[in-house]
């Protein structure tokens, strides 16, 4: 009888870490060909954001020319911004043409775009909480 209040207390833990756990779904769309694999990143931060090695969660998905989705689950809640690209050769890089264009797809959440590089961190934002979140890419190539 002494332990009645473990059961209660069990389940307010179990109950209160679920709030702080949330799912993001991304899906990738307008990948132009199923050769290589699709990278994506996702960044908690301004100050991480589209750094090499700074993302808090990096995922590696075989091309295919069609609409694909991945889920991550657990995220604390808070403020993501992800970033992707189709590393059609696999070397690891995102290809660019003699004066820096991008030669290979890429995208970024909320379609933010950036003048000269990555958007901000701002524009890309999206906020996961408690519900679940999808986010749909679109790739520009």
């Amino acid at each position: 009888m002494r332990f009645q209040w473990l059961p209660t207390l069990l389940a307010a833990f179990v109950l209160a870490s679920a709030a702080q756990a949330a799912d993001l779904t991304i899906e990738v769309t307008g990948v132009r060909s199923g050769a290589g694999e699709v990278l994506i990143a996702v960044y908690d931060s301004a100050a991480t954001f589209s750094k090499p090695g700074s993302a808090v969660a990096a995922l590696r998905l075989r091309a295919r020319a069609s609409a694909q989705s991945v889920t991550l689950s657990g995220l604390v809640e808070g403020s993501y911004a992800i970033a992707v690209f189709h590393d059609e050769n696999q070397d690891g890089e995102q290809d660019e043409n003699l004066v820096g264009i991008p030669t290979e797809g890429y995208g970024f959440s909320n379609g933010a775009v950036g003048r000269f590089g990555p958007p901000d961190f701002e524009a890309a934002k999206l906020l996961v909480g408690a519900d679940p979140v999808r986010a749909t890419i679109k790739l520009a190539y």
